[in-house]
């Protein structure tokens, strides 16, 4: 199991090197435990989600981004079939904007 690394805290290092590696790093966050509810949580990344397929901008805040990749991989694992290219695509569109951020707070060269 994965420990829970809070956002305040994230390194680099705690990222994986490949960006289709993200589901491990996904555990890291309790995305139901944060917002207090599976039914608030998936309202945030059900809508990120959205507005990223229909514009192709994802939010800036580090637990947003977290609390998608963190439904992203609870609906891969749960949902019975795959991710589809689109989906890859946005996990992995995620998974670089939490690196930039974080190496722009730690002042870390990528």
């Amino acid at each position: 199991m994965t420990h829970l690394i809070a956002s305040a805290d994230l390194r680099l290092e705690h990222l994986p090197q490949k960006e289709d590696d993200w589901q491990g790093f996904a555990s890291s966050f309790q995305g139901y435990l944060h917002w207090g509810s599976f039914e608030r949580c998936a309202d945030i990344a059900n809508n990120a989600a959205k507005q990223y397929h229909q514009t192709g901008t994802l939010p800036t805040d580090l637990d947003v981004l977290r609390t998608c990749l963190f439904f992203e991989q609870r609906r891969a694992r749960h949902g019975g079939f795959p991710p589809d290219e689109a989906d890859k695509a946005y996990t992995r569109a995620i998974h670089q904007v939490i690196r930039d951020q974080v190496a722009r707070r730690t002042g870390s060269p990528e």
